[in-house]
């Protein structure tokens, strides 16, 4: 018999290693050019599981706004446990999740995060249990509350260490938003929004933003308009401590919604046009329309219809090119009521036909 020849096995795996050197190469240059997930797709190719995970990890957010929700999901689920270790696993796991929340996909994003609630790390654990309440908050009042409590329950323990402090004035903000938004029971919000507000760092801006937000909801809530602009008010000197455009963003409309419905015209009208103005800054389309609108019910309010009208018009063609069926349909609402004003039958129908089957559409119903 021939002496064995391995000659074409080693053949085999320098071909491999080659690919992998390739799969190297060109996971780098499209880091370089900040093209995460296809960098993921290569690290993974080339069997450097953890480093493909850590770009899935760190830039999900920025794959959600590209558009690449569903590649995301595609490339997550290639991963094996047995590849990574199990921080990064329950890291993946929750960032995808949050990837899912943030596209909507309420119960991928629960089933997701669910795979994160067996992490040993007490600190990983906390965080699948918030995030997974959040998620729930849009589907199952008591599912959401009960990870909410699950949470407070698990971090309160070690709330000494700053990260498991701030995780849980997160996780006392999202239950009083949970009895804000889904309950009557106001006073239960009230006692979370207190604890939050005993456990938050002094500058901690970003979360003195959220609070301050919660605190000015259950405010109106309660119809209690000047505490409401109090809180709104500091969300928005929060906001701008931490120059994140999107809290800025908010704020100043948040702030500027209140002043329009409470009267103050001249406040309203500068806040509004504050949030405007950072919207175009980003060329954020859908911020673009939103404030547009709000400066149209502001004309409205002063009887100013032509005006009222061209801010309608430009909401209405941010929604169109967003695709944003729900808030399409409201601005549709909008411009039949400001054509029934002045008395334009025609127009007035027209759009109130469109604002019926733009709500269709959103509910995915057919039109």
């Amino acid at each position: 018999m021939p002496p064995f020849d391995d000659r074409k096995h080693l053949s085999i795996r320098l071909d491999v290693q080659t690919q992998r050197e390739w799969q190297r190469l060109a996971a780098a240059y499209c880091a370089q050019k900040y093209e995460y997930l296809e960098a993921a797709w290569h690290w993974h190719a080339a069997g450097e599981y953890t480093r493909a995970a850590t770009l899935l990890i760190e830039h999900y957010r920025t794959m959600v706004e590209a558009g690449q929700v569903q590649a995301l999901y595609t490339l997550q689920a290639q991963f094996h446990k047995a590849t990574l270790d199990e921080t990064t696993w329950a890291q993946l796991k929750i960032a995808t999740g949050r990837a899912a929340f943030l596209a909507d996909h309420l119960e991928q994003a629960a089933a997701l995060l669910g795979e994160a609630l067996g992490a040993k790390d007490s600190y990983l654990k906390g965080q699948a249990l918030y995030y997974r309440a959040k998620v729930f908050s849009n589907l199952r009042f008591e599912e959401a509350l009960m990870h909410y409590n699950r949470g407070i329950e698990l971090i309160k323990a070690r709330s000494r260490e700053e990260k498991f402090a701030a995780l849980l004035v997160d996780l006392y903000i999202g239950k009083a938003w949970l009895f804000i938004q889904e309950s009557e029971e106001l006073a239960t919000a009230l006692h979370s929004l207190q604890a939050a507000e005993a456990g938050i760092l002094a500058d901690d801006f970003t979360r003195r933003c959220d609070l301050h937000n919660a605190w000015a909801r259950l405010c109106s809530k309660q119809q209690n308009t000047p505490g409401e602009l109090e809180h709104r008010q500091q969300a928005w000197m929060a906001a701008v401590e931490t120059q994140d455009k999107e809290l800025i963003f908010k704020t100043a409309h948040n702030l500027g919604q209140g002043y329009l419905w409470a009267g103050r015209y001249p406040l309203a009208l500068d806040y509004l046009q504050q949030a405007r103005a950072v919207a175009m800054e980003i060329g954020h389309r859908q911020w673009e329309g939103k404030s547009a609108e709000t400066l149209g019910v502001w004309h409205f309010f002063q009887k100013q219809y032509t005006e009222a009208i061209a801010h309608y018009q430009l909401a209405y063609a941010a929604y169109q090119t967003t695709h944003n069926a729900n808030w399409l349909g409201w601005i549709c609402f909008d411009l039949a009521e400001v054509y029934a004003v002045l008395g334009d039958v025609t127009e007035g129908r027209r759009y109130f036909a469109e604002a019926k089957r733009a709500a269709q559409r959103s509910k995915g119903q057919p039109t």
